[in-house]
């Protein structure tokens, strides 16, 4: 127990050093909190403004394998909130789809096409 108490403070005055996210989550949010904060990091890592990302109604997808989370997202403070689904690979990285206003989710991807995949992965109904 002794040899674990240096390691427990370490870590704890590790993580209470980490620069905090700025982004919002909204509504209803994943359990445990730091998968919050997993997806989170994942989705506005693909936007130009990171900080003013917000989040919310997250929740699990219908995607194989489980690592696949559906939410709302705005990438702007004042922003229209869109669906998106996103899945968390094990090496850390991630793909993303965000259902766009008009034209293409990007790669190629129609809006038609992008609806369908959100629908079948139970991010809209």
């Amino acid at each position: 127990m002794r040899t674990l108490l240096p390691l427990l403070v370490t870590a704890l005055i590790a993580s209470a050093s980490a620069p905090a996210s700025a982004q919002q989550f909204l509504g209803t949010t994943l359990d445990p909190p730091t998968l919050n904060l997993t997806v989170g990091r994942a989705v506005a890592g693909h936007f130009a403004g990171p900080d003013s990302v917000r989040i919310r109604d997250l929740h699990p997808s219908l995607a194989r394998g489980g690592h696949g989370y559906c939410g709302m997202v705005a990438a702007v403070a004042a922003g229209p909130f869109a669906p998106f689904h996103v899945i968390l690979d094990a090496d850390g990285s991630n793909s993303l789809l965000v259902l766009p206003a008009d034209g293409e989710a990007g790669n190629g991807i129609s809006r038609e096409d992008a609806l369908r995949l959100l629908r079948n992965f139970g991010c809209i109904a």
